[in-house]
């Protein structure tokens, strides 16, 4: 009988022997270089300065932006957005010579910027002219409306009497009763036929903040110039769209960024609707945060049907370096100013400021000469160049190629901001609008790459996360990509993002990755990241102690 004791011994000493290598070392016997920093840093952007304003405008812009301590763009993009807003659908620009390519100044913009940079009450600054306009337009509104409804009782009494006549014509009797009662017929149905009813007021609507689509069909149906919609929060506006229930959201606003093409609602309870000018303007602020998200999320479903690219006027500044407490009175006279000029620009007939009438469609101005041919070279540059580079981005492709009708919008906005001012009706748009129009594309073509640098450089965002949490003590020792991506964390959520972002972090030298050996019972290799014991260190510094959590889920 073999010894039970002897037979475990032979078993022991025939056993496999794994000799732990050298990547399963205690991660302090091995030599780690200096952790390199890991940042996440935004493209870098022109800055807006006076030299990009109208004079009309500039004094305006750099007093407002003074006194609320704001960068210049905040409040000239908003402004330049409502300009194009009230011209509308009144009038165009025909940016060729010869063609009848017609280009509404409709613009879509946005601000991006952190919560807590006063967003919120720059735009009310700025807004304050067209929210003067409707306000006064509404008191208007109000005695018209009371006027109305006299009249439509007078009518609906005359109403009344005349089908009473028409009863009594058409009751039986003799033959002379008869042969004036047919006369009496005609009379009352001529009558009838005549008889009008009062047309309703139609209240001034510049800008809507919260409206449903079938509000807004009726409010562009009233009002054929187009609105303004303006949200606090644009991101969250947009995401509205994927509610169930507001399919149709997004295509109704996509329709109407171009400022052209009609729109008819047909419903059996509400009849029919007719917009003639599908003319929506956009505006409103947004957090990067959210902005970033929001462009990752379309980039990588694929989800990108140029809703966002139509923002052709989002700017993402540089904060201030420092704030300054400025206490002083508004540029009065500047302020005046801009309320004048919006006012010149509402319901007015642009004929009156050189605009050239063609049929039915609305008024329009060309460029001049030298204007015209800075256009072309302008248009030659885009197509051939910016729009055709192999390494570009198709989502800055997508963006650049709404530069098209960007160009001749603002040097038509601009030039109608000199016209005003000087008084002098212009029919043709001058080389110094068109040469500020395309200072202007150039300036927001560094913020748009910067925009969606936010989502094409996402890898970069994924490190600068873990990194994060690695300093904030998040994460063990060792860990595997699968506790990465469990804990969902922004851009970590799931395992390409997290391999990615510790591939990065490797490369500076903040992990390292490792095999740890199977057990006996055989399998693969784990394959698990150490931490640079110098990041270990700075974490027991900061805290006093080394944290490591298994569950931390903040964002």
């Amino acid at each position: 009988m073999v010894d039970s004791t002897s037979l475990s011994r032979e078993m022991v000493d025939q056993a496999p022997i794994f000799e732990p290598d050298e990547s399963d070392l205690k991660a302090e016997q091995i030599d780690w270089s200096e952790p390199e920093p890991i940042r996440d840093e935004l493209e870098p952007v022109q800055e807006l300065t006076g030299e990009l304003l109208p004079d009309a405008l500039r004094l305006h812009v750099m007093d407002t932006s003074h006194r609320m301590q704001c960068k210049p763009d905040m409040v000239a993009i908003p402004l330049v957005v409502m300009l194009g807003s009230v011209i509308g659908a009144g009038c165009g620009i025909r940016p060729k010579k010869h063609d009848d390519w017609l280009v509404i100044p409709n613009l879509w913009g946005g601000i991006v910027a952190p919560p807590g940079r006063q967003k919120t009450p720059i735009f009310q600054e700025v807004l304050a002219p067209i929210s003067r306009i409707e306000i006064a337009a509404h008191g208007s509104y109000e005695e018209e409306l009371e006027t109305f409804q006299i009249e439509q009782e007078v009518y609906e009494a005359k109403r009344k009497g005349l089908q009473e006549d028409l009863k009594k014509s058409v009751k039986p009797g003799s033959r002379r009763q008869k042969e004036s009662s047919n006369h009496s017929l005609e009379e009352a149905k001529q009558a009838l036929l005549n008889l009008k009813a009062p047309t309703p007021p139609r209240a001034k609507r510049l800008k809507t903040n919260d409206v449903t689509i079938e509000k807004l069909t009726e409010l562009l149906s009233q009002n054929k110039r187009g609105i303004l919609v303006f949200r606090d929060e644009l991101v969250g506006h947009l995401q509205s769209f994927e509610r169930p229930g507001h399919e149709q959201d997004r295509s109704f606003y996509l329709e109407g960024w171009n400022g052209q093409g009609s729109y008819t609602v047909d419903r059996i309870g509400r009849g029919t609707l007719v917009v003639t000018s599908m003319c929506i303007s956009l505006l409103g602020g947004i957090q990067p945060d959210k902005l970033g998200a929001y462009l990752h999320r379309a980039i990588r479903e694929h989800d990108n049907d140029g809703l966002l690219q139509r923002l052709q006027l989002l700017v993402y500044p540089d904060d201030r370096r420092q704030w300054t407490n400025v206490d002083a009175a508004p540029a009065q006279q500047a302020r005046e100013k801009i309320q004048t000029l919006v006012s010149a620009l509402v319901d007015v007939d642009f004929t009156i400021y050189g605009a050239s009438a063609e049929g039915e469609g609305p008024p329009f101005f060309r460029f001049d000469a030298d204007a015209q041919e800075l256009f072309y070279a302008f248009l030659e540059n885009l197509e051939n160049h910016k729009l055709r580079k192999l390494d570009e981005h198709p989502i800055i492709i997508q963006h650049l190629s709404k530069f098209r009708s960007l160009m001749p919008s603002l040097a038509l906005i601009f030039h109608l901001v000199d016209v005003i001012e000087s008084t002098k009706p212009k029919p043709f748009i001058s080389v110094k609008s068109a040469r500020l129009a395309i200072d202007w594309c150039e300036y927001l073509e560094s913020h748009a790459r910067r925009v969606y640098g936010m989502a094409t450089s996402f890898q970069k965002k994924a490190a600068a996360k873990l990194a994060t949490k690695i300093r904030e003590g998040a994460l063990q020792e060792r860990f595997t990509i699968r506790e990465v991506y469990r804990k969902d964390w922004e851009y970590l959520t799931d395992k390409e993002s997290a391999q990615k972002a510790c591939d990065a972090l490797e490369d500076a030298a903040w992990i390292r990755r490792v095999s740890i050996s199977p057990s006996q019972a055989g399998g693969r290799p784990t394959v698990m990241y150490e931490i640079n014991p110098a990041l270990l260190k700075s974490c027991t510094d900061k805290t006093g102690a080394t944290d490591r959590t298994q569950s931390g889920d903040d964002r």
